[in-house]
Formats: structure tokens, C-alpha cells, sequence
């Protein structure tokens, strides 16, 4: 986990992350996610630009 997120090992536990190289970008998983938090990498809102990072991380893949 890249340490500039300033997230902590317990918020870690309760996140899903998304495939970034498997994604398709088919938008299915946007509509399901109890808590908005599902974009198009373009699109992210600036105050969740660290979690891209985070998201990659989560599979060994370096952004």
C-alpha cells in the first residue's frame, strides 16, 4: 500500500478493488456499489485521485 494514502491497515480490510488490466470498462460494477465510489480511471474526483494508486497496488501493478 503506497504510504501517501494515509490509509489504514483496518480501512484496508473493507475495500474491493477492481483488476485494473482485467476491467473492461463494461460500467456493471458502477450501478451495484452501495457507495458510489466506482469510475472510470478519467473520471475519478480529485479527492480520490490517491486510490488509483491504491487500487493498482492491490495487485502488485505499479502506476
Amino acid at each position: 500500500m503506497p504510504p501517501e494514502t494515509g490509509i489504514t491497515k483496518e480501512q484496508l480490510k473493507s475495500m474491493l478493488f477492481i483488476h485494473p488490466e482485467e476491467c473492461i470498462d463494461c460500467g456493471a460494477c458502477e450501478s451495484v456499489c452501495p457507495v458510489t465510489a466506482i469510475f472510470p480511471e478519467a473520471s475519478v474526483p480529485e479527492q480520490w485521485q490517491e486510490y488509483i494508486k491504491l487500487n493498482y497496488a492491490a495487485f502488485g501493478i505499479k502506476k
